[in-house]
């Protein structure tokens, strides 16, 4: 195959005209989405479009509000979300997304151009790339899913090319994509890493000198290091631990660990649960042809093993980083067809990560049953067109096969079946908030900025989140004096989760604190959340009985931020020179 090495002439026209496309099927699935109300249904998709708002729209706007998730579809989305309609209608995810998405398949397009010279198959990969319903679907809703898979193949192409040239632009936006890529999950910790040894691994097969190799992957490792850097400055500055991403109550392993995991400590039973979600997420011919055509070019290729080695170890780094994740408990999957049984999907999304693998594996075989076939008489060429065109045909149709499955007759039964819809009585919270809030600040956990955050219209602005730190620890101490609104979980259900019952700081500080009905009164108990309101008639009884003046009480003055400094301390001051008072009174 020797055509594996051949870097062909970038035709920009093309590329132009492929970006375009991608982009137009993008936006008419956006609007598909849009209309059948599947834009915004789970809770981590109203979340990270709330994060992505708290950078321009909080109490405290800025970096700060980014949270331990890898933050950079929240940095990409933050121009977006500061527009109002896109925001509330979820847009903002589009806006940003589709056109990352394009540029991806345009990616893909020059890697399997450059690797196979056939500019046909190429063509038939990026459809089978473009067709897959959940990267159309990922890419128009606020997501990470999409985002990384587009890099990994940005990724891969820049690792191909610097591989065959050593070209220093090539590396250094390799190390620049790589660094994004960990910045967007943290998949992207085993991407570094793999694109490192490939570099060091090439770098010695050409037995270059130990000054050249230690300058290329300090440079390499000095880019793709940015987003590990940046997650552990941002941890120890806003989470006290350099590892808070791992360790927070938010990370992936403590809000699962209440849950039934089927797969801990046991590889076989991971590798199950990871090819079910592939199934569901690529569909069937995808998955059986890529994995076919891997295994007959890691036998075939042999001088050239090398390489292909290295582009199918980054297209898969992100399944062989899920894979071991399920093993060691930190990470989930569940699906109808394996137990618990659930009819209901729980993190499928996992098994979309390696659709780059999936396309191009097929791609190279198709290339390399042509060459071979071709090279041996002249009329051996319908042979060798038939043969790779039954390869790339299956990729194709199978894409399409499932698009039409998904979109048309299923319409997302993953989607609209799953374990993280946002629950009933959030949007009947939502609601209720959009019809009666008049002003004043709401007191209410990241546990719950979701639906409620972002479908009730209210400026982010006017909400105390722990992100908000200190104003979020001093309206919990005192709530009635800074807060009209408490949102908070409901823990008196069976269905409450040990997870949110542990890390609800409002529920666990006034859940079963009766004193708190004293100044609110229930205006909404769901199955999951509860909603308060201010009486106000307390509140000015309560400050005119520690001798408070009202305008110093932001919940009476009806101020957005207070001085954290000189308001808390006043307030603090006099409450507790009222109950020295009093014990003062008691002792005589």
């Amino acid at each position: 195959m020797h055509t594996l090495l051949t870097y062909p002439f970038v035709r920009a026209r093309f590329d132009w005209l492929l970006f375009g496309a991608v982009v137009l099927i993008g936006a008419l699935f956006a609007r598909y989405v849009y209309v059948h109300g599947l834009l915004l249904v789970m809770v981590d998709q109203y979340s990270h479009l709330a994060i992505a708002r708290q950078v321009t729209d909080s109490m405290t706007p800025g970096l700060s509000q980014l949270g331990f998730w890898p933050p950079l579809v929240h940095i990409l989305m933050a121009p977006a979300t500061a527009i109002d309609v896109l925001f509330h209608t979820g847009l903002a995810a589009a806006v940003i997304l589709v056109p990352i998405l394009a540029l991806s398949a345009v990616f893909l397009f020059r890697l399997v151009e450059m690797l196979t010279h056939n500019r046909v198959i190429a063509i038939f990969s990026t459809a089978a790339y473009v067709l897959n319903p959940y990267m159309l679907y990922y890419a128009v809703t606020p997501m990470s899913d999409m985002l990384y898979v587009a890099l990994v193949v940005i990724a891969t192409y820049y690792l191909a090319h610097w591989w065959h040239t050593e070209r220093l632009l090539s590396l250094v936006l390799l190390g620049a994509v790589v660094g994004m890529a960990t910045l967007a999950r943290f998949e992207g910790f085993l991407l570094a890493a793999v694109a490192g040894g490939a570099i060091m691994y090439r770098l010695w097969q050409r037995r270059t000198s130990f000054a050249h190799l230690e300058s290329t992957v300090i440079l390499y490792g000095l880019l793709a290091g940015i987003g590990l850097v940046f997650i552990l400055i941002y941890g120890w500055v806003y989470g006290d631990s350099p590892l808070a991403f791992m360790y927070n109550e938010w990370s992936a392993y403590a809000q699962q660990r209440s849950l039934f995991l089927p797969t801990e400590h046991n590889l076989g039973v991971s590798l199950q649960y990871l090819l079910a979600a592939s199934k569901h997420m690529l569909g069937i011919p995808l998955v059986v042809v890529s994995m076919l055509s891997a295994a007959i070019l890691l036998m075939v290729l042999s001088g050239r093993r090398a390489l292909f080695s290295v582009i199918a170890l980054m297209l898969a780094s992100p399944f062989l980083f899920d894979l071991m994740a399920l093993v060691q408990g930190s990470a989930v999957i569940y699906v109808p067809e394996l137990p618990p049984f659930d009819p209901r999907f729980f993190n499928e999304r996992y098994g979309l990560y390696w659709l780059g693998f999936a396309v191009v594996m097929p791609a190279l075989l198709a290339a390399y049953v042509y060459e071979r076939v071709r090279s041996r008489e002249w009329y051996y060429e319908p042979i060798a067109l038939f043969l790779s065109a039954v390869v790339m045909s299956v990729t194709v149709i199978g894409s399409y096969t499932h698009m039409d499955e998904i979109v048309c007759i299923g319409c997302f039964d993953t989607i609209t079946n799953s374990l993280q819809l946002s629950p009933e009585d959030h949007r009947i919270a939502t609601e209720l908030l959009r019809d009666e809030y008049q002003g004043g600040q709401i007191l209410m956990t990241r546990a719950l900025h979701n639906e409620i955050a972002v479908a009730s219209r209210i400026p982010l602005r006017n909400y105390i989140l722990e992100a908000n730190y200190v104003y979020f620890d001093q309206a919990l101490a005192y709530p009635w004096l800074f807060a009209e609104w408490i949102v908070m979980q409901n823990a008196n259900h069976p269905d409450a989760s040990e997870w949110s019952i542990e890390n609800e700081l409002v529920l666990q500080m006034w859940g079963q604190d009766d004193n708190i009905l004293r100044y609110y009164y229930k205006v909404f108990e769901g199955e999951s959340v509860t909603v308060l309101r201010l009486i106000p008639e307390e509140v000015e009884y309560f400050v005119e009985q520690h001798d408070i003046e009202r305008e110093r009480v932001p919940s009476l003055a009806g101020r957005e931020v207070w001085n954290v400094r000189e308001t808390f301390a006043y307030l603090q001051e006099r409450i507790e020179a009222q109950l020295s008072a009093e014990q003062y009174a008691l002792d005589r």
